[in-house]
């Protein structure tokens, strides 16, 4: 029995798919049979790519909003000693 194993097939034309594959020995009426199910899962694959890049450039996108408030924050507390040092 095979049960959700994920293989590429490249069609008649040259295109890749990916397919989520299924397939079990059964007996019907005193005879051995194949039961095979292959479904095209190529879309959920390329949107599943698509959101971990997303979630990268997320990450990389939060981590330097955080630096510039961190130089921000160093900044102002530069601005106040020297103000507070004039006086």
């Amino acid at each position: 029995m095979v049960y959700g194993r994920e293989i590429r097939l490249r069609r008649k034309n040259g295109e890749l798919r990916d397919i989520l594959l299924s397939a079990a020995l059964i007996d019907f009426k005193d005879r051995k049979l194949i039961l095979f199910q292959g479904i095209d899962i190529t879309e959920r694959k390329s949107a599943e790519k698509a959101l971990r890049e997303h979630e990268v450039m997320l990450r990389e996108l939060a981590a330097h909003h955080d630096s510039v408030r961190e130089g921000e924050r160093a900044h102002i507390a530069r601005e106040i000693h020297d103000e507070l040092a004039r006086r």
